[in-house]
């Protein structure tokens, strides 16, 4: 009954999403860590970046509070 449509989808499996996994960053460093022996990089790692000098006393990371004055 699904025939043409498994077909369908096998094909965009096969000569689309598969082929351009194998071209994505995430397979490439993958590989790349494979080859040199190094553990698999973590997709979910959000590397921390570093302080800057002239950010102190400014917290980026809480939302402020916006107060509205009327006139």
């Amino acid at each position: 009954m699904f025939k043409e449509q498994q077909l369908q989808i096998f094909n965009l499996m096969k000569f689309d999403s598969y082929t351009r996994f194998l071209k994505s960053l995430l397979y490439q460093e993958c590989m790349l860590a494979e080859v040199e022996g190094k553990p698999l990089p973590d997709p979910y790692h959000i590397p921390s970046s570093p302080t800057s000098k002239h950010s102190t006393g400014s917290d980026r990371s809480t939302p402020k509070k916006v107060t509205h004055t009327h006139l």
